[in-house]
């Protein structure tokens, strides 16, 4: 199945960008560093991505570029960090 051995080919980098989000999480309507590595990881993946207000990550239907989407709940409330968490958050937003 093409579909699963892409996700297979990809695991390892998708683990690695959400333990770097949750290393850096932001505060609700201020995840601006989020929005530009998910628009960066998309081109890197063919996607015609445009950007706007600093928060919004969108990829108009076209020929070329793979067709799925996703709706992602980016949103982070402050919260008690764990002890001993391997990706404990290090932003003070």
């Amino acid at each position: 199945m093409p579909l699963l051995d892409d996700a297979r080919a990809m695991a390892e980098d998708l683990v690695a960008l959400r333990r770097d989000l949750h290393r850096h999480p932001e505060l609700g309507f201020r995840e601006t560093r989020t929005a530009a590595l998910v628009a960066e990881r998309m081109e890197a993946l063919g996607y015609a991505v445009r950007t706007g207000g600093g928060l919004a990550v969108v990829d108009p239907l076209s020929e070329t570029a793979p067709r799925w989407r996703c709706a992602p709940t980016w949103t982070r409330f402050p919260s008690p960090r764990r002890r001993g968490a391997t990706t404990a958050p290090r932003s003070t937003a």
